[in-house]
């Protein structure tokens, strides 16, 4: 719950200059990485190399554009870019997560099977990165609430 709860705080900062179906696209492509590698290993216990691909660069495009069909036709090329978005703020908040030197993600798969991590915070000591995240999302509330549109000027 914490890494969710992480990615859409992380999520909802640039998601305020968009209109109300694009910053859901961003908020769901944020989550969707994991849905897909989650759903994908507990119901249908599928191989870890299936699951690896939903934390890909070219993984998440092809899955952002599968989601778009969720959204109207006239948004739907929008939708899957903010989709994407989305999913690439999720890989960049997991690539900060420490992996204890095992490499977090293999970004570049199927090209190369090499796995990253900058290695700034343990994911297991949640309580120091949600309130962190939850703090810059309440900032960022207070300007949109101060300033309304022009709060990126």
């Amino acid at each position: 719950m914490s890494d969710i709860a992480t990615h859409y705080l992380v999520s909802r900062i640039p998601t305020s200059r968009f209109s109300k179906p694009l910053q859901m696209a961003i908020l769901l492509g944020t989550i969707l990485p994991d849905i897909l590698s989650h759903g994908l290993d507990l119901i249908l216990e599928s191989p870890r190399y299936f699951v690896v691909p939903s934390h890909t660069i070219l993984g998440t495009l092809l899955y952002s554009y599968l989601a778009s069909f969720l959204f109207e036709e006239k948004i739907r090329g929008r939708a899957w870019g903010m989709l994407w978005v989305g999913a690439l703020l999720h890989i960049l908040v997991d690539l900060c997560k420490d992996s204890m030197g095992a490499g977090s993600l293999a970004i570049f798969a199927p090209f190369s099977m090499k796995r990253y991590s900058f290695d700034l915070y343990e994911p297991l000591f949640w309580i120091w990165t949600v309130p962190v995240a939850f703090g810059l999302f309440l900032l960022w509330e207070f300007l949109i609430q101060k300033r309304g549109n022009r709060v990126w000027e």
